[in-house]
């Protein structure tokens, strides 16, 4: 009996080694799931928009949407969430341009038409030379950015490394890790290349700060937003939408509100 405990003992371990090795060789599969477009693909939306291609400190080239706005009071700087591409996200002008901002929304690299590598690493240093280009469209005064589902934490480590006129943040994990934990407590943290810590971020951020999430979200649960709080300044804004959940907030009164008041 204790040679077959045993034997079991080392199957088992064997049998979690091998997924915790699969785990760190395909996390990229596992956390993003992206849409990839032909380069010559052409984009259609409602909001007129030229397409940029922008070059990364990165090496990688990174293929983006700005949507113009009558009046424009600024830009909002978005990054979008792990699946789709613009073709997808483009659909985001809906809700930024009817309240006069311009929108740059750019597709991560493996995404879209954007090429290059992914790494934590390169997401930051894209995500600034995204920004750069912003800064010669308007004032940092004048730029807002905008953070949704994955895009949360880059958004942040963003805002808090720039000065932006302010932050939004659309169901925001407290870490990848603490959100890893939850959803796969059997998995070691050391084994994440890409931790996103959310949490190390914010308290560097100068500029306001609005959250929004979801009660019901099914995917970054609401209590990684409370977990933020403490983190936050006091005159920063938390919004937990009752009934909302991970792809739906754009459909609630409150959301709808308190997103023009933001952008006022």
């Amino acid at each position: 009996m204790k040679r077959f405990l045993k034997r079991a003992f080392i199957v088992l371990l064997m049998i979690y080694g091998f997924i915790c090795i699969s785990v760190y060789i395909f996390q990229e599969k596992l956390l993003f799931f992206p849409e990839k477009l032909s380069d010559d693909y052409t984009f259609q939306f409602y909001s007129d928009f030229t397409e940029q291609n922008i070059k990364s400190t990165s090496g990688n080239i990174l293929n983006g949407l700005l949507f113009t706005a009558d009046s424009a009071k600024g830009l909002v700087v978005y990054f979008h969430g792990n699946g789709g591409s613009l073709e997808r996200w483009g659909t985001v002008s809906e809700e930024i341009v009817p309240r006069h901002y311009e929108l740059l929304i750019i597709d991560y690299p493996g995404y879209g038409k954007s090429k290059g590598k992914m790494s934590e690493e390169n997401l930051y240093a894209d995500a600034q030379s995204v920004y750069d280009f912003a800064k010669t469209k308007f004032g940092e005064d004048k730029i807002t950015v905008y953070g949704r589902s994955i895009g949360t934490g880059i958004a942040a480590h963003l805002a808090s490394e720039n000065s932006p006129h302010r932050l939004i943040l659309e169901a925001p994990y407290y870490s990848m890790n603490d959100l890893s934990s939850r959803l796969y407590p059997f998995l070691p943290s050391f084994i994440l290349r890409y931790p996103l810590r959310t949490d190390l971020f914010l308290p560097k951020v100068k500029c306001p700060v609005t959250v929004f999430h979801g009660s019901d979200d099914e995917i970054i649960y609401e209590g990684s937003s409370e977990k933020l709080k403490p983190l936050l300044k006091h005159d920063d804004k938390v919004f937990i939408i009752a009934g909302g959940h991970h792809n739906d907030l754009k459909l609630f009164d409150e959301f709808q509100n308190q997103l023009s008041k933001t952008l006022q």
